[in-house]
């Protein structure tokens, strides 16, 4: 090639990029066959043609200007994406091809050198590393070729690599920054590479280093399941009942007793359980709703009185659950019974602070009307003035109920709840100055306007006092015009 050629093709490779030369040399390589062949014998990965160590440093040359590395610029790590992207598709090629092994040692120095660059550069201080892909499941993926079904790496190779990987998942880049599942793919390989007396002793030693029920609850139930696998089921057994206080564990030996139509031992698991525990939802409830659930099934009246009361009361469930549960309850007593059981739960009930609304549903459902006029007293008469108040109008949380349940209660009781909720209403009449002030005060008209024959009378005497005595406040009479008082 003579000078003027050379420098001339120089000038026009700056000009074009990578993607226009790539299309190029495909299309030019689809017609010429030597050039062709010459890609391939230049670019195609093979064994021992390719520097995995070299291959891996490439990738984290990319630098740039300002940043907070501690020794040097930041490392550009767009760049560095697209060269691991191109790495990996190489080893990927090398584990297909046989040479597992510099496909897996490339694919393990990648994700060291990572774990190394990554924590150097701070990257993690203000990089969305969540939504970033920098190879590492990939590389995983490749590992895992390679230490699972690869023929042409040695069992001393694997175990070495698996051991490099036991380390590189305690970093902190792996353990906070690069979520990949390392753990899952060294407790696979050891599956593969160590004899069922060894890997015994391995899961025995997670066990031990557990710091966490689910981390205990993992191992434990691989120590159960290569018992079996061995052939030991006394053993396994025997491991079931050492680690009940593992939730995973308990499940197993509640199922149990179920395959095994054992309903009566079932139940009493299901009370062991709970004795061994503190009372609260999510640790009671699970067992109570299995104690109902065979409790109906067996038709044991005292097991389904026990957790429908439970659940009644204490379960974080919606209220539409919870009614069922009371009427569950209620069809196991007679009448006679019920009432004295009844009202012993409906003092549980208020002392729980249970819904207010749920409570007056349940008193009007038996008919216990005084019931629904004492509580009504004792409900505030504001829901408070803050912009997201739950009751925001005048006449609160009183008002609300009384609105709704007017209809059973007698006309002196009325008249008493009546009295004050109107005492309420002219107090914040002459108050309020502003629109939501208004506002608060017109739909207090009109909830007193619904709850009685008097109630209807009185709050249209008050709505017509309140326009006469605020004339010059049109956003006042616009308010209290939106309702027919």
């Amino acid at each position: 090639m003579d000078k003027e050629t050379k420098e001339l093709l120089k000038r026009t490779l700056d000009m074009t990029d990578d993607k226009q030369l790539l299309k190029f040399a495909k299309s030019y390589a689809n017609k010429n066959q030597d050039f062709a062949e010459a890609i391939i014998e230049k670019f195609l990965p093979v064994e021992n043609h390719v520097d995995y160590k070299k291959a891996v440093a490439d990738c984290f040359l990319h630098k740039k200007r300002g940043g907070a590395r501690r020794y040097g610029p930041s490392l550009d790590w767009v760049a560095i994406r697209k060269d691991i992207k191109r790495l990996l598709k190489q080893l990927d090629y090398l584990n297909k091809q046989g040479d597992n092994e510099t496909a897996a040692s490339g694919a393990l120095l990648l994700l060291q050198t990572l774990a190394k660059e990554f924590e150097d550069d701070y990257v993690y201080a203000d990089y969305n590393y969540e939504n970033s892909n920098f190879g590492d499941e990939q590389a995983l993926n490749i590992l895992r070729e390679a230490l699972i079904h690869g023929k042409y790496i040695t069992k001393d190779r694997k175990k070495g690599i698996v051991e490099s990987l036991k380390k590189l998942a305690k970093t902190e880049t792996y353990r906070n920054y690069l979520p990949c599942d390392i753990d899952e793919l060294v407790n696979e390989a050891r599956k593969e590479l160590l004899s069922d007396e060894e890997l015994l002793k391995e899961i025995e030693q997670g066990i031990n280093r557990a710091t966490t029920e689910t981390e205990r609850e993992y191992y434990v139930i691989w120590k159960i399941n290569q018992l079996r696998k061995m052939g030991k089921d006394e053993e396994a057994n025997n491991v079931i009942d050492n680690y009940q206080d593992l939730r995973a564990i308990r499940d197993i030996i509640y199922n149990r007793y179920i395959e095994k139509q054992q309903n009566e031992e079932a139940k009493a698991f299901c009370k062991q359980v709970m004795s061994k525990m503190e009372s609260g939802w999510h640790t009671w409830q699970p067992w109570m709703e299995r104690l109902l659930q065979l409790g109906e099934k067996t038709s044991d009246t005292p097991a389904i009185r026990e957790a429908s009361q439970w659940l009644f009361l204490h379960g974080n469930i919606s209220q539409e659950n919870k009614e069922k549960h009371y009427h569950t309850l209620r069809e196991t007593f007679t009448q006679d019974q019920w009432t004295e059981f009844r009202d012993n739960l409906f003092k549980q009930m208020e002392e729980g602070r249970m819904n207010t609304g749920f409570m007056l549903h349940l008193f009007e459902e038996e008919k216990l009307y005084n019931r629904i006029y004492q509580i009504l007293l004792k409900l505030p008469l504001t829901g408070g003035w803050w912009k997201y108040g739950q009751h925001q109008h005048s006449g609160g949380e009183r008002l609300t109920y009384f609105a709704k349940y007017a209809k059973v209660l007698t006309k002196e009781q009325c008249n008493q709840i009546e009295t004050t909720i109107i005492d309420t209403i002219k107090k914040d009449s002459k108050y309020v100055n502003t629109r939501d002030g208004y506002a608060q005060v017109a739909e207090g008209l009109h909830l007193l306007s619904q709850t009685c024959d008097k109630g209807h009378i009185d709050a249209r005497k008050l709505t017509l006092k309140i326009l006469h005595d605020n004339p010059r406040k049109p956003a006042y009479r616009e308010e209290i015009m939106k309702y027919e008082i």
